[in-house]
């Protein structure tokens, strides 16, 4: 069943015969269609009405491109020419952009096939993905629980098998969160390596296109057409060293995310790898703007998107109709401002930040760090805005989900989430793999040599 290839075999046997392409993506239509998953809210526009278009397609794609008739998803803050991009947000809900962003530009000039845009936390300003205008993305695993975000949907559309992989966004977490909480694996690269040009902004210092995807083959093969380059590093595991960074990223962890982790280095232990248990100093104190330097962007990169893309609307426009208590909270607080910490931010917290990093991957002699994506798994959607619980106690929602993806994203260094198991509960928990900038390939293929050694 081709369903069950992997897509690389996809593709070799859609460029043989472009019926069973045809057939096999009308047979995604009718997974969209399914009753369980249209209640997750996976889309923020029905795919269906892009159907004959799609389907009508097929013929222009060059048999030749590398990534022939490979069906993905994209979150709803890539431009898109033939489908709205609203960015989970009201005021955008009919906008239909001029051109592609250039990532989905590339990736459909590579051959890819977009089959619908995913649904989102609003404006991709939380980790929940509870949407109010589009509804909450649910999670496959119990669809009273949220699926993580702010790529929520993509991840839970590549989790029921709408697609392999899908395009999602990271800020502070928003790809690998959701991967996650959804079972699935979710990758951030090194800031500024994929364009973000086309994408609703939050912060131009941190925000970067990412991949959420069902296994890694996925993720390297459309990293390899992203960069123009072939990932044909060795890994010899032997050789690996894992830094275990317990202070901070092992905090204050849920009973079975912790036991999940600890499950997780026993496993690599037994299977040789060299575990470095190490205190990263300066962390939290290196992170005390790094929240703050989103919110001065936000203002400024918000307002150059909608002149540029969307001139027919406002800031103003834009931010009165946001309909999600928590991001509406938060534009009406004034937060989302200019600040006078912002040079601060950039000039001496950050690059010390990344100095700091650097000089303990250094120091150890460490390949990557290891430690749970998220301190906890999938929570109820309802009451989640503000608080969840952790240990018994109700915790403010988005600064624990972000907790241990935060230090990266502001480093601007590349992360994976990988699944290493599921609670007693059932729900799935993932393990977070981060390296040196620049070294994405590396982790991307260190990544697949432990998700091979843990599952």
């Amino acid at each position: 069943m081709i369903k069950n290839k992997t897509s690389v075999e996809q593709i070799e046997i859609f460029k043989k015969d472009i019926q069973t392409l045809e057939t096999y993506l009308l047979s995604l239509y009718d997974t969209i269609n399914l009753d369980h998953n249209k209640s997750l809210n996976l889309f923020t526009t029905d795919p269906n009405n892009n159907k004959h278009l799609v389907i009508n397609s097929l013929k222009g794609i060059n048999k030749s491109a590398p990534l022939f008739g490979l069906p993905i998803v994209v979150k709803d803050n890539f431009n898109t020419s033939d489908f709205p991009t609203s960015a989970g947000t009201p005021a955008l809900e009919n906008f239909i952009p001029k051109t592609d962003a250039e990532l989905v530009k590339k990736l459909r000039d590579a051959g890819a096939i977009v089959m619908g845009k995913t649904n989102m936390h609003e404006l991709a300003f939380g980790l929940t993905s509870n949407n109010r205008h589009f509804g909450p993305v649910k999670n496959p695993y119990d669809s009273t629980l949220f699926a993580g975000g702010s790529s929520g949907g993509t991840a839970a559309a590549v989790k029921v098998g709408v697609v392999n992989v899908g395009l999602g966004t990271d800020t502070g977490g928003s790809c690998r969160v959701p991967a996650a909480l959804c079972g699935v694996f979710g990758f951030r690269p090194t800031a500024g390596v994929y364009s973000s040009e086309g994408v609703v902004p939050l912060s131009t210092t941190r925000d970067t296109p990412g991949l959420i995807a069902k296994s890694m083959e996925e993720i390297i093969l459309l990293d390899e057409v992203i960069t123009n380059q072939s990932n044909d590093i060795k890994i010899d595991a032997k050789s690996i060293r894992i830094g275990i960074p317990r202070a901070y990223f092992y905090d204050n962890l849920s009973s079975e995310v912790s036991r999940i982790s600890e499950e997780t280095i026993q496993k690599l232990k037994s299977n040789g790898i060299q575990l470095v248990e190490i205190d990263i100093e300066g962390i939290p104190e290196l992170l005390s703007e790094s929240i703050n330097i989103v919110f001065h962007e936000t203002y400024l990169s918000l307002n150059k998107y909608l002149e540029k893309h969307a001139p027919g609307i406002s800031y103003e426009d834009l931010t009165s109709k946001i309909s999600s208590p928590d991001v509406k909270g938060l534009f009406d607080s004034g937060a989302i401002n200019t600040n006078e910490t912002y040079d601060f931010a950039i000039t001496e917290e950050r690059p010390r930040l990344q100095r700091t990093y650097q000089e303990h991957f250094d120091k150890y002699d460490l390949d990557v760090l290891l430690f749970p994506t998220s301190p906890v798994e999938a929570r109820p959607i309802a009451g989640c805005d503000e608080t969840i619980e952790l240990n018994g106690k109700q915790v403010p929602t988005f600064p624990t989900l972000l907790q241990n993806m935060n230090p990266s994203s502001y480093a601007g260094i590349p992360g994976i989430s990988i699944p290493a198991g599921v609670t007693k509960e059932g729900l799935p928990v993932g393990i977070h793999l981060e390296s040196p900038e620049g070294s994405d390939k590396k982790l991307l293929k260190i990544a697949s040599m432990v998700y091979e050694l843990i599952k």
